[in-house]
């Protein structure tokens, strides 16, 4: 299992290095709500069967925050890109050039305080069923 675990961070780390913020063009981009975008960049089949890897950003504008307490449905590796985003429910501010792991059932609910726009990049393994509903 932890092999398994060290190569899919390997894999998110690397499709971050080939698919840097400069390069990439967004194959769509949906507003989650006032302030808060997201930009879909990839979604490709992962090697481990059952599974698409969703390479994204999630932008939230100077002020935005999240609506209530999202609960992570699928694991992903993050980067901050960008600016700051605080985790009001435990305090943790995300600097850029940060990078962090969430797993099933973890809460988070973002706050940007910054003057810029906070930028994340979320690598997702999520299972295939799940592509079309997210």
């Amino acid at each position: 299992m932890q092999k398994i675990v060290l190569s899919i961070i390997g894999v998110f780390f690397a499709s971050g290095l080939l698919f840097g913020a400069e390069v990439m063009k967004p194959i769509r981009t949906e507003k989650v709500r006032e302030g808060v975008t997201r930009k879909i960049y990839s979604e490709e089949p992962s090697d481990i069967p059952g599974y698409t890897v969703v390479i994204r950003d999630v932008i939230h504008a100077p002020g935005a925050k999240s609506e209530k307490p999202t609960e992570m449905k699928m694991p992903m590796f993050c980067t901050m890109i960008q600016g700051d985003l605080t985790d009001d429910l435990g305090g943790k501010k995300r600097v850029k050039g940060e990078s962090w792991t969430c797993k099933i059932g973890d809460k988070t609910q973002s706050r940007n305080t910054g003057k810029v726009d906070a930028i994340m990049r979320e690598h997702v393994l999520m299972p295939t069923k799940e592509k079309m509903k997210q």
